[in-house]
């Protein structure tokens, strides 16, 4: 599997099977023959398992480290070492994680009401990074409908496009497209620039996002609303600034690979199933 990632053709559920192996599997079986995994050995690590964790893992989980496991076996037989006939079957025997049920128009409202002074009462360097990355997660996904996890997690600068599709119609407190032109940006004042710049959405401004999944790869539309977010992740993270015609274009780059959701100090959250119940 890490040969296939090196080479890009690896999935994306291989860097969860890989920790598997490497946290849970690995540390049961490392002293047994892949032939004498049986069903009481399963039973071991499912106590290891839920005492590593100190919890009772979820269907999910399970599911996970099976298929993990599964891929295990799979090479042990290509080898020789195992034959279809004697493999053991796995079962997903786990806990039922319960769906949170969907927030409505009003809630939402609420909830991003809410947000800044959420912000603002971090108490620490890390625990503000994270409110704000977690803020920002939550308007890629209100406005995108991906999927909450490894779709917006995994995301690469290099994966986004931006497009727009200017007006040419002056209103009496901005710049047009076709008067300022790329070109001219450069000798706008800095008041000038501002203003250009709080008017940017006006170039009707849209990006395409390619993402990958449990359901595999797919491109995803998103508007004013992520354009306003990834704004806000690339001043955190990175040096310089975009242009006013396009603001992401010092990050939105062939060869950035730079993770999107990670903090200035490169903290990938693991989950922001925490922070979130905090926020609520």
């Amino acid at each position: 599997m890490n040969d296939e990632i090196a080479l890009g053709n690896g999935k994306n559920s291989y860097s969860e099977y890989i920790q598997a192996i490497n946290l849970y599997l690995i540390p049961t079986f490392k002293h047994q023959k892949i032939t004498s995994i049986d069903e009481q050995a399963l039973q071991e690590l499912n106590a290891k398992r839920a005492a590593i964790m100190q919890k009772a893992p979820t269907r999910s989980t399970i599911a996970s480290h099976n298929a993990a496991l599964n891929k295990v076996f799979d090479e042990a037989v290509i080898r020789g070492f195992l034959t279809s006939s004697n493999r053991p079957p796995l079962k997903a025997v786990g806990v039922t994680r319960k769906r949170r049920p969907d927030f409505s128009l009003e809630e939402i409202n609420l909830l991003l009401e809410g947000i800044e002074e959420w912000i603002a009462a971090a108490t620490k360097e890390k625990s503000l990074e994270l409110r704000q990355l977690l803020g920002d997660y939550i308007e890629l996904l209100l406005d995108t409908g991906a999927r909450p996890g490894v779709e917006l997690m995994q995301l690469k600068w290099n994966q986004i496009k931006y497009h727009i599709a200017p007006e040419t119609e002056k209103t009496s407190d901005a710049y047009t497209a076709a008067e300022l032109g790329e070109e001219g940006v450069d000798a706008l004042s800095s008041d000038e620039y501002d203003n250009a710049q709080k008017q940017q959405h006006d170039i009707n401004a849209h990006l395409e996002i390619n993402v990958s999944g449990k359901t595999g790869r797919r491109t995803i539309i998103a508007n004013k609303r992520s354009i306003k977010a990834l704004t806000r992740i690339a001043r955190r993270n990175f040096s310089g600034k975009g242009r006013v015609l396009h603001p992401l274009s010092h990050v939105i780059r062939a060869d950035n690979e730079h993770y999107v959701i990670r903090t200035k100090t490169g903290i990938e959250p693991t989950s922001f199933a925490k922070l979130f119940d905090s926020l609520l």
